[in-house]
């Protein structure tokens, strides 16, 4: 997709991740965010916000049907990912290993969730 009245290579895609449970992405015609909150062992729910220009116009400025098959095909892959990756965990045969070069926000991650968890008295909430 492109921003109205721009070439292609001026559209780019930034992201931020805020821990412990946010991603922002910015795209050039749209931006999404995405929001992590456990709802139990096992189950996480994800809210996801697209955000479009307050002037924009759908099908002009933006594909929406584009817009979102994108984010629910590879949301799905991802999720697929952390459900076969959740059940491997759940194994008894599971042994844990060291985090790959590219698994690093999530290595920083576990290691935040374990400081907080080590830092909170029994009982109280993280």
């Amino acid at each position: 997709a492109e921003l109205a009245g721009a070439s292609p290579l001026e559209g780019g895609v930034m992201g931020l991740i805020t821990f412990p449970n946010l991603m922002f992405i910015a795209c050039s015609d749209h931006a999404v965010a995405f929001r992590w909150m456990p709802a139990h062992a096992g189950e996480t729910l994800i809210e996801a916000v697209w955000l479009v220009r307050a002037d924009a116009v759908a099908g002009r400025d933006y594909d929406l049907e584009h817009l979102l098959g994108f984010w629910k095909a590879t949301g799905e892959e991802d999720w697929k990912l952390c459900e076969d990756n959740q059940a491997g965990v759940n194994s008894p045969a599971y042994e844990p290993g060291p985090y790959g070069l590219e698994e690093s926000d999530l290595e920083r991650f576990i290691g935040w969730y374990l400081g907080e968890v080590r830092a909170t008295p029994h009982g109280a909430a993280v």
